[in-house]
């Protein structure tokens, strides 16, 4: 049971860490905080920067 509330942890962590951070570095870029104005281009960006970072986080943490 403690090592299901470390996984979701973990994820739930990962998933925070590695969107929240591109969508504020986006954020700045564009200057427009609604992803739905942003452009395809940037929105392709934005998921693939977000899923890396995401999955590097969450190999990093389950490591320890």
């Amino acid at each position: 049971m403690i090592e299901l509330l470390k996984r979701i942890l973990i994820i739930t962590t990962s998933l925070t860490i590695g969107f929240g951070l591109w969508y504020l570095i986006v954020w700045l870029f564009v200057n427009n905080p609604n992803p739905f104005e942003w452009t395809l281009f940037t929105k392709v960006v934005y998921l693939f920067m977000s899923y890396v970072t995401t999955e590097t986080t969450r190999e990093f943490l389950m490591r320890n």
